[in-house]
C-alpha cells in the first residue's frame, strides 16, 4: 500500500444527501496517526463535498481500494482514487 502523507487525496465515502446526491467525495489527508497490525494506515481527512458543508472526519482507516474500504466499514473508511 502507498504511504499516506499530509495533503494526499483518497476517496470517501459520505452521505448522498449533503453531496449533491454522490456516495463518495475526494478528501484531503490533514493528519497521518500510523500503520494499523493489518496493514493498513489511520488518518485524519477534511472532505470536500459537491455542496456547501465540508466535514472532518477523524481516525478514518484508510485502504488501497473500494472494495477493502467497503468491506471495512464505509462511514469510517477512505481508500485511494483508481489509476486511470
Amino acid at each position: 500500500m502507498q504511504k499516506p502523507s499530509i495533503g494526499r487525496v483518497v476517496i470517501a465515502f459520505v452521505d448522498p444527501i449533503g453531496n449533491n446526491g454522490a456516495q463518495e467525495c475526494p478528501a484531503v489527508i490533514t493528519r497521518v496517526w500510523g500503520e494499523r497490525k493489518d496493514g493498513g494506515w489511520t488518518v485524519n481527512i477534511k472532505t470536500l463535498k459537491d455542496g456547501n458543508v465540508d466535514e472532518w472526519l477523524t481516525s478514518v482507516a484508510l485502504f488501497e481500494n473500494e472494495g477493502a474500504a467497503m468491506d471495512h466499514d464505509p462511514k469510517r473508511s477512505c481508500y485511494w482514487p483508481p489509476r486511470v
